[in-house]
Parts: structure tokens; sequence; C-alpha cells
């Protein structure tokens, strides 16, 4: 990858880049990101309808609307399992000598434990779209969180909307922000849409040991949409 990177970086050197990526995994580019004035990461595309895909995406014809399912890192330092890539020192049990992985990063797993370059659930499109203020009424089992969605750009797109829950003060350690409901929506230009989302009683829980089960903590709750 160091090989490939620099071999980038030289023949781009000075010049506009557009950067399409074919990886199923972060990347660390380094500076790659810097110098490259757009970026479309196409996870597995494929050969054919993928490149189709691609095509029609780079000469405008269609708005990308993926969001990105892990966090790309500026640095690998940045993610909470680097301390724990390596294997930890062998084990022998009944006759077997075995290396075990450790999990030290406890529940602050990808996303849940770092923003990094390009956090979790990132994406751009060739509109731009605004939301609303949110309103929040009891439903059910829990809550249903309503917004609206405008498209205010020049283009048709689709736009996912994400809604994370985050205690504010939590009894245990627990991530700052979880995804805990999306919608993807299709809006033509200039249009709004009502868009509702649906939190029920377990998506303010957290695992308690102790009880060996789900529990709710009492106490505020922040909720975010992006």
């Amino acid at each position: 990858m160091n090989r490939k990177r620099r071999a980038v970086q030289d023949m781009t050197e000075g010049s506009p880049m557009r950067l399409i990526l074919s990886f199923m995994m972060p990347l660390l580019l380094g500076n790659l990101f810097q110098q490259a004035y757009n970026v479309v990461d196409g996870m597995i595309v494929g050969r054919m309808l993928g490149a189709e895909a691609l095509a029609e995406i780079l000469y405008g014809k269609i708005s990308p609307s993926g969001r990105l399912p892990v966090s790309f890192p500026l640095h690998l330092e940045d993610n909470p399992s680097q301390p724990y890539y390596l294997p930890a020192a062998p084990l022998t049990k009944r006759g077997h000598t075995v290396s075990p992985s450790v999990y030290g990063e406890g529940v602050f797993v990808g996303y849940r434990g770092y923003e990094g370059l390009f956090p979790f659930g990132f994406g751009l499109t060739y509109s731009e779209f605004r939301y609303g203020p949110l309103t929040v009424t009891p439903s059910g089992d829990g809550f249903d969180v309503t917004l609206g969605l405008s498209n205010t750009g020049k283009a048709d797109a689709a736009e996912t909307v994400q809604l994370y829950v985050g205690e504010d003060h939590p009894a245990v350690p627990r991530p700052v922000r979880e995804l805990k409901a999306y919608r993807k929506v299709f809006l033509r230009k200039g249009a709004t849409i009502e868009v509702t989302l649906h939190l029920s009683r377990g998506d303010f829980a957290h695992y308690e040991t102790a009880e060996h089960g789900w529990v709710v903590t009492p106490g505020t709750f922040t909720l975010g949409v992006g």
C-alpha cells in the first residue's frame, strides 16, 4: 500500500486528482485525500454494473447517495482497537497453543469509538439538504421523532436521515452517540418531505452485566440527526 500511495503521489503531484476507491475497509491514505478534489468510494462495486454506476456518478447523470458503513481514520492511532491488533501472548490449553485475540476497546467498537477523517455515516451528494427542527412525541413503547427535510440544491438526490442517541451522564462507559434509526428518502430539487423515525425503549438501554440483561438508566438523553 505504501508503494502504491507513493506512486500515485508522484503521478499527481501538482495536479488536481479524482480519487476512486474500491475497498470494503477503511484506508490510511495520508495526504492523498487532501490532494484530491473529490473522492468516490465504491466499496465493492463489481466489474460490470458497478463500473457503469460509477461512470454515471462521475459524469453527473445520477447523484451519489451512499453513506460510509465504517469510519476512515486520519491516523492509525485514532482507532481504539489499534493497541490490540497484535495477538496476545500464546496460551497453552489442553495441549494446544493458541494466540488469543484481545478486544480491549470494549463497547467502543468502530464508529462508537472515534470519528476520524471521514466518520461513519458520512457521504455527499450533488445537491444540498436542509433539516428542520425535531419534534419528539410519545408513541407506543417509545417516541416518534419527526423533522422536515428539504432538497435546497440544484439536483434530484437521495438523503439518508440518521438518528443518533447519546446518554448525557451514563453510569457505565457508553459511546457519545449510537445510531438507532435511519431512513433513506429521494427528493426532487425544491421538494420538502416530513420524515418520522421511531425510537423504542430498547434504543435507550445498555447491557448491565450484573442484571444479565438490558436496562434503561433514568436520566437525560441527547438526540442528533444528520
